[in-house]
């Protein structure tokens, strides 16, 4: 990617030097600071808020931010190079870090101040969404906002809640009356500390440290400015980050996927085996150069997504093409990388176990791989031959 006269990005296929520094500057962290309590942490299930701290110094956590809200201003492909040099060492902070960044786009011109909050790690803010009898399916959102004078009225069950105990903020997804005798999708923001609000942590296979839970909403009253943008638009809203999220996500499953390939590359040389290292065994060595091609394509795609929501033609096939491609290239990629390791990959001294855990999670963050397919038919094929109609 390059930059004309004017500023404007245009396609190529080197990256600027600005995401270029903010990759090698984001490598060196991550290797200094987040791969040493990547494990423990995942042991224990602990929520990295010091890390993140440290993040939020460096501007991670405002990548795309603008800089006067202490950001870093930069793009979204920077966003995508950021969480991929995470994702090497760590999925769980990658995917925080991405978090934040997204959700805190959603805060523009209206949050200003907690988007700042959030730069700075003093909020985190999680994202509730999915609930019960509707993960997929957002349009049967059950969770409702009744209006009562100045103030919303909340209740509902929220299930895969991202970051609780962790977050401080919630951007949850309600259906609320919007005009007279109609319903809508309203994103509203919601203290996790407001009376009413309650949780039970959900353990996962993987991902321990990024955190899951499901959260109930009995009566909790916020004020109606705490609408985030304008009434009605939560399903509009949610649509534009995902055409970044997805893309990014894809990022993050196949940064970490480059991490344990980079890992058996370096033990396939090391390792003998009858006399010479098992890398010059072709049983061997062409798995793991068939996984880094397929990473490979897999990146491009992505940060082509991510071109295209930077340059105002983001597509939603794209993002859903990346996305789908991504998490099922990073899991094979993994799995080949802790088999080269042998019986010792699938110990907890060494971290493909972890990687291989975490990354098989990314089948379903962000949409399941069949909504994804669902998503790219939908635009090959025309609407109405969507598999799901009758």
């Amino acid at each position: 990617m390059t930059t004309n006269d004017a500023g404007e990005m245009q396609w190529g296929f080197q990256f600027p030097a600005d995401v270029e520094a903010l990759r090698a500057r984001v490598r060196e962290f991550a290797r200094a600071e987040i791969a040493p309590v990547a494990a423990p942490n995942d042991a224990k299930e602990v929520f990295p808020i010091e890390t993140l701290r440290k993040m939020a110094r460096i501007g991670l956590l405002g990548v795309i931010s603008p800089k006067a809200l202490g950001g870093l201003g930069m793009s979204n492909v920077a966003l995508g190079a950021a969480v991929e040099e995470i994702a090497k060492v760590d999925l769980s902070c990658a995917i925080i870090c991405s978090m934040q960044n997204t959700l805190g786009n959603l805060l523009h011109g209206w949050g200003d101040g907690l988007r700042a909050s959030v730069n700075r790690a003093d909020d985190i803010i999680g994202l509730a969404t999915s609930e019960p009898d509707s993960g997929s399916d957002i349009s049967q959102i059950r969770t409702t906002a009744v209006k009562d004078g100045d103030e919303l009225v909340i209740n509902g069950t929220k299930r895969h809640v991202s970051l609780v105990p962790g977050a401080t903020v919630l951007a949850v997804s309600a259906t609320m009356e919007v005009e007279p005798g109609r319903n809508a999708t309203t994103l509203i923001k919601v203290e996790a500390n407001r009376p009413g609000v309650s949780w039970e942590e959900i353990p996962e296979m993987g991902q321990r440290a990024h955190q899951l839970a499901e959260v109930h909403f009995r009566d909790v009253r916020v004020p109606i400015s705490n609408v985030m943008g304008e009434e009605g638009q939560g399903m509009a809203m949610n649509f534009v980050r995902w055409n970044v999220s997805r893309a990014v996500s894809a990022l993050i499953s196949l940064g970490t996927a480059t991490g344990a390939l980079d890992l058996a590359t370096e033990y396939a040389k090391k390792r003998v085996v009858f006399g010479k290292p098992i890398a010059r065994f072709e049983a061997v060595q062409f798995p793991i150069v068939e996984q880094y091609t397929r990473v490979e394509a897999g990146r491009w795609l992505a940060y082509r997504a991510l071109w295209g929501a930077d340059n105002g033609i983001a597509s939603a096939k794209e993002a859903s093409m990346a996305k789908l491609y991504g998490a099922r290239t990073a899991f094979e990629a993994c799995d080949v990388a802790l088999q080269t390791h042998g019986a010792d990959g699938y110990t907890r001294e060494l971290p493909l176990e972890r990687m291989l855990r975490d990354v098989r999670g990314m089948y379903f963050s962000g949409g399941t791989p069949q909504i994804h397919s669902i998503n790219i038919g939908r635009e090959i094929f025309g609407k109405g031959y969507a598999p799901h109609r009758d």
